[in-house]
């Protein structure tokens, strides 16, 4: 049977690795693919062509629509990501190649942008959004003290809680109902990232990892809002 080649746009592919921050050594662990490989596919110059199923995993791993990869490159909805600010601390063993974060980052505005779109498009008022300020000097015990005031944490509902989940997605609700947008991301080792902030006037995104136990999520949503403010 004749090999069935994906004719994909490969300045598209090229440009959707660059936008987002994905390098070729993540596409070809994830993909599992070789780097030369995944380099000719990428190389305008070359008559090399991936096959459909190769395509579709590229695509899967770069979680676009795999129409996305024949598309013009100026058609694509594709952000530029924000700059942003490391400050993990991460073991020695971690390596530093952080595309799967920056695909992370990706997902939580795509997500964000779905949501606030479909409320415009349905004539949702979005919960408003008032933060204090709170002065650099402030001790954890304050920060503590006007999160639970914001957000209204009683300590009398926490107590009454009966798991780690129930009190994560009380915890959560609590949180967007003021107007921050909370979202799990996907396909991030917690060794990598536990939870990313992604602070805007209307509506800040905190994200944390599918992949972590209850309680982390927990503290990764109230770190977060700690950043955020």
């Amino acid at each position: 049977m004749a090999r069935a080649d994906a004719n994909i746009n490969k300045e598209t592919l090229g440009f959707i690795c660059s936008q987002i921050g994905v390098s070729v050594a993540f596409l070809s662990q994830r993909a599992r693919y070789t780097e030369e490989q995944i380099g000719e596919w990428l190389d305008t110059a070359s008559a090399d062509f991936p096959t459909i199923n190769q395509a579709k995993g590229i695509a899967k791993v770069l979680k676009v629509p795999f129409a996305g990869l024949y598309m013009n490159k100026d058609n694509l909805p594709v952000k530029q990501l924000p700059s942003l600010r490391n400050l993990r601390t991460l073991p020695d063993e971690v390596a530093l190649d952080d595309s799967s974060l920056n695909l992370a980052v990706a997902e939580l505005i795509r997500y964000h942008d779905f949501l606030t779109s479909s409320e415009s498009e349905m004539n949702i008022e979005a919960a408003p959004l008032s933060l204090p300020s709170i002065p650099d000097t402030a001790s954890a015990t304050e920060y503590a003290k006007v999160i639970r005031e914001v957000f209204d944490l009683k300590l009398d509902d926490q107590f009454k809680l009966t798991s780690p989940r129930q009190f994560y997605l009380y915890v959560r609700q609590k949180v967007e109902s003021k107007g921050v947008f909370v979202h799990c991301f996907t396909s991030v080792d917690v060794k990598v990232a536990r939870g990313i902030s992604i602070f805007n006037e209307t509506a800040p995104i905190i994200g944390v990892n599918d992949n972590d136990r209850y309680p982390a999520k927990t503290f990764s949503i109230i770190h977060e809002l700690v950043h955020i403010f």
